[in-house]
């Protein structure tokens, strides 16, 4: 890079001040890139992207999963206040497939034909399948697909209650346990038919 002169124009106020740095590069050689260096960098780029994209997708699925389960978890606690205030609530758990727009969960009359209890009409009865979680179809088993939360802070049957959410494609899979009489809810991931209790 070599300083270029400047015009002579005495009647320009710059004219003999500063030279004028041309920033043309040139390699040496040629002009550019040859096509076989830039099929290298594609090369090199699609290698990249081929080991980065399944492990983002994996990423996905792994938060979309732990957004309905803890979602999941939410609701049921709501479900579970709302009991205290006097009537028992009971909860039916959908099994099988869910996908876009399904029902996860609801508030059911425990008498055939008798409205729900008016302290258990929560807001967001039934459970929908949250938005953060569309896209992808989920399977959901629960131990127990039937049961009630108590105005003394009980769970009726007092038999363990195991939910186990998985991605219906063989994908990462998350549980939600209630414990006993008092239904102590615990979540983790789900292996080999137990729930290995975690923070995710």
């Amino acid at each position: 890079m070599e300083p270029t002169p400047r015009a002579q124009n005495p009647a320009h106020p710059l004219s003999n001040r500063w030279p004028v740095v041309s920033m043309k590069w040139s390699r040496p050689g040629g002009h550019g890139f040859s096509l076989a260096e830039l099929l290298a960098v594609v090369a090199i780029l699609g290698v990249l992207a081929g080991l980065g994209i399944p492990a983002l997708i994996q990423n996905h699925k792994r938060e979309q999963l732990n957004a309905l389960t803890i979602g999941l978890a939410f609701w049921l606690q709501e479900v579970r206040r709302s009991a205290l205030r006097g009537n028992t609530c009971e909860v039916k758990i959908s099994t099988g497939l869910i996908t876009d727009g399904g029902t996860i969960a609801s508030i059911v009359s425990s008498i055939d034909g008798e409205p729900i209890p008016q302290t258990c009409a929560i807001p967001n009865n039934p459970y929908l399948l949250t938005e953060s979680a569309m896209g992808a179809d989920y399977e959901i088993s629960p131990t127990v697909d039937t049961f009630s939360f108590t105005p003394r802070g009980s769970k009726f049957p007092s038999t363990d209650v195991l939910i186990t959410i998985a991605m219906a494609n063989d994908g990462p899979a998350r549980c939600i346990q209630l414990n006993g009489l008092l239904g102590n809810l615990e979540m983790g991931n789900a292996s080999n038919g137990s729930c290995v209790l975690t923070k995710f």
